[in-house]
């Protein structure tokens, strides 16, 4: 079975984390205009494209857009909603997303996120090359 794989840039979320959705004195919940204005522009991003099927592994490239601290799991909450709520795949449970790296490279104005999905083959063999760096996240030059 050979190895799909889609490459993708995203744009930077302003807010992550706790950020995205608001909490009334009631007790319900929505979520902010920040929050929906940024799903719109990672649909708008993906132009109809889709992760490969069946378990993949996805590398994450953030390019921040300053050099203030950021918390990468709260990071990748949001940017994996978004995905999933734009369709571009089933959902971002363990059966779906079976590997994953990330990596923080240099800050760029207006910052984004390089995403790699590629499908695991059978044996789980599985190349991963970031296209700014070309080098695997996570593995030493």
């Amino acid at each position: 079975m050979m190895i799909s794989t889609v490459t993708i840039e995203l744009p930077y979320p302003g807010r992550t984390g706790n950020h995205s959705v608001r909490h009334t004195a009631t007790g319900r919940h929505y979520v902010s205009k920040e929050a929906l204005a940024y799903r719109a522009l990672v649909a708008q991003a993906l132009r109809g494209r889709r992760a490969p099927p069946g378990p993949i592994s996805v590398a994450w490239t953030f390019v921040p857009p300053d050099r203030r601290a950021r918390d990468a799991d709260n990071l990748l909450k949001v940017v994996k909603d978004a995905l999933t709520l734009a369709g571009f795949w089933a959902d971002d449970s363990n059966k779906v997303i079976q590997r994953g790296d990330w990596e923080w490279v240099e800050p760029e104005k207006g910052g984004s996120i390089l995403l790699t999905a590629s499908s695991l083959d059978q044996g789980g063999d599985i190349h991963i090359c970031n296209k700014r760096t070309g080098r695997s996240p996570g593995l030493s030059s």
